[in-house]
């Protein structure tokens, strides 16, 4: 209940960023989409650093709207130096992973392969058993066998 205990201590020292993390918590935690929605959009009003981005990105894809994930997404992926400064360097291959599945719902597979690729560039050689390798190497290949499909 270290969540609950952070939204109670945000109470006693608001700032932007905190409130931006309590609504945050609270999109997380909430059951509702449409509540969540509005929680987590609010929390990247507050303070869009990278876990809000990241969160708010995959629950954008998670509700089919592509189109917002993608914008959110490069949010995230312009800030990857800040991220690999201070905060876990997989945040940037899992929004990397979750812009490549938005983008290629949007029909734009060079766009979605690329970033599969980067991926397996950076993780596939040092950890090829790794969640992240094996959803890149999934979304890549499921995307290679889509194109070729489709020029049959």
């Amino acid at each position: 209940m270290a969540a609950l205990a952070a939204i109670d201590q945000e109470k006693n020292w608001s700032s932007t960023h905190t409130r931006g993390a309590r609504r945050l918590i609270e999109g997380v935690l909430e059951t509702d989409p449409e509540i969540s929605a509005g929680h987590l959009i609010e929390a990247n009003g507050l303070w869009p650093d990278p876990i809000t981005l990241y969160v708010l990105g995959r629950f954008q894809c998670r509700r089919r709207d592509y189109e917002a994930a993608v914008s959110t997404l490069e949010m995230l992926e312009a800030a990857r130096g800040r991220v690999y400064h201070l905060f876990f360097p997989g945040l940037v291959a899992l929004g990397r992973l979750e812009l490549a599945q938005a983008l290629a719902a949007l029909s734009r597979p060079e766009e979605s392969l690329r970033l599969y690729k980067q991926v397996l560039d950076g993780w596939g050689l040092r950890a090829p058993r790794c969640s992240i390798t094996k959803r890149a190497r999934t979304g890549y290949w499921a995307q290679i066998t889509k194109e070729e499909r489709e020029h049959d």
